[in-house]
């Protein structure tokens, strides 16, 4: 469990990262602003963790896994289609299904 909060961490910073080199200043909301809501999101995972497994009884333990599970697979899809976004491989893969089902269409 702590390998999965230590990893949602990482994915959470990497996506703060990624989403500052895609948007710059344009971000929204500003850099400041979120790297206060990143922190304060992994700060919950963590008080999560330590108010319920570790300070708990145990009987949250399914629920609680469930909780980091799902949030994983978020945030790595999150971090997948930022740089799929960005990447101009991944943009010419998609211009070109798109025009390919344009093109089956009109025949």
């Amino acid at each position: 469990m702590i390998t999965k909060l230590i990893f949602i961490s990482v994915l959470i910073l990497a996506i703060l990262v990624v989403t500052y080199v895609k948007d710059r200043e344009n971000m929204n909301p500003p850099l400041r602003r979120r790297i206060v809501i990143d922190l304060t999101t992994i700060g919950i995972f963590w008080l999560l963790f330590i108010g319920f497994v570790l300070i708990g009884e145990g009987k949250y333990d399914e629920n609680i896994g469930s909780i980091i599970d799902l949030s994983l697979m978020f945030f790595t899809a999150r971090l997948v289609q930022l740089v799929a976004v960005m990447n101009p491989m991944v943009q010419e893969l998609v211009a070109f299904i798109k025009n390919r089902g344009n093109s089956e269409t009109k025949d």
